[in-house]
């Protein structure tokens, strides 16, 4: 094909409409860069390349809106450009079954033990068979197949069941591989899952320790408070102190959080679970009296989440040293 020239609106003479960069659009009819694959190579062989095609120009344009410079994907150095290349070029089963909110539960219990779990009240394809009436009085309802599709119910009597039951069906008619085209989720069975609220005592909510873990030691923890009334985050290292560094987008803590009580117990469980892989972020919850985890993150924030320092997305990415080896079985 010779060389291709980036351009700032236009790649392989496609657009993209800049509200919503996940819709591909050309001179005369949406898609016509995958369009014009189909045709040059017809059949199932198309079909792939038109995805990953459509694929690495969500992955550009969505950079280059965010970061205002396009990312370099055969020579990635940052953290963010590393989740991109992971996002295009790494299809190993395991990311898809570490994504899935239910599947992912096996793994925790064969890895770590099933003491970390919050219990599995329920789990449906059909919403409209929620046990309402069984459950406990607080829960939490998410979906299997994406991420941020979380329902955080703290009194079950003021539950307006009908809107939840609708909101659990819009997730279940979703994709979620078509927000930002993270391939690991295009598989995924859509499931909803009820689980156990774990409460730490600090507010409705308990405070989420994200352990960014690179090949099995973690490096770097983020901690978010305040998920229903506003999130706030700030990152802190190992030996729990406070790193010069804050999200470009959400306001850093308002106070120094405390490490949590069972710190080194988290980091393990954290380090463990991540072991096969060069890079995963374990969120995880400290209740006071034990860990739970709470999901893994193979692609954090699609590559998209940015720091206030360049120079910090640059030294996390020095961190991960990129594997597309399967580990064993997987």
């Amino acid at each position: 094909m010779g060389s291709v020239t980036l351009h700032d609106t236009e790649v392989l003479g496609v657009s993209v409409d800049r509200a919503d960069p996940a819709r591909v659009t050309g001179s005369s009819s949406t898609h016509e860069a995958p369009r014009a694959v189909r045709r040059a190579a017809p059949g199932p062989v198309s079909a792939v390349l038109a995805d990953r095609v459509t694929e690495l120009w969500v992955a550009l344009r969505g950079y280059r809106m965010q970061f205002g410079r396009f990312p370099n994907l055969f020579q990635p150095r940052t953290f963010t450009e590393k989740v991109l290349y992971r996002m295009i070029f790494d299809r190993r089963p395991i990311l898809t079954m570490l994504s899935d909110k239910y599947a992912v539960r096996e793994y925790v219990r064969d890895a770590v033990g099933g003491a970390v779990l919050p219990r599995l009240y329920w789990t449906t394809t059909a919403p409209e068979d929620i046990p309402f009436d069984a459950l406990p009085d607080t829960f939490v309802v998410k979906a299997s197949h994406g991420s941020h599709w979380v329902r955080v119910v703290l009194d079950k009597a003021e539950v307006d069941r009908d809107e939840l039951i609708g909101t659990c069906r819009s997730w279940l008619g979703e994709n979620y591989y078509f927000h930002f085209r993270e391939p690991m989720y295009r598989p995924i069975e859509p499931r909803v899952l009820i689980e156990e609220l774990i409460s730490d005592g600090t507010g409705p909510t308990p405070t989420d320790y994200k352990c960014f873990v690179f090949d099995g030691t973690v490096r770097m923890i983020q901690v978010v408070q305040g998920y229903l009334t506003g999130a706030r985050m700030s990152f802190y290292d190992p030996s729990w102190h406070k790193l010069p560094v804050a999200s470009a987008r959400y306001q850093p803590l308002e106070r120094d959080a405390p490490p949590p009580a069972h710190l080194d117990e988290l980091i393990a469980c954290a380090e463990t679970l991540a072991r096969p892989l060069d890079f995963l972020r374990v969120d995880m919850y400290d209740s006071g009296t034990q860990v739970y985890f709470g999901e893994t993150a193979v692609t954090p924030g699609a590559g998209r989440f940015y720091f206030d320092s360049y120079e910090f997305d640059r030294y996390l990415g020095g961190l991960w040293r990129i594997s597309t080896a399967a580990p064993a079985g997987k």
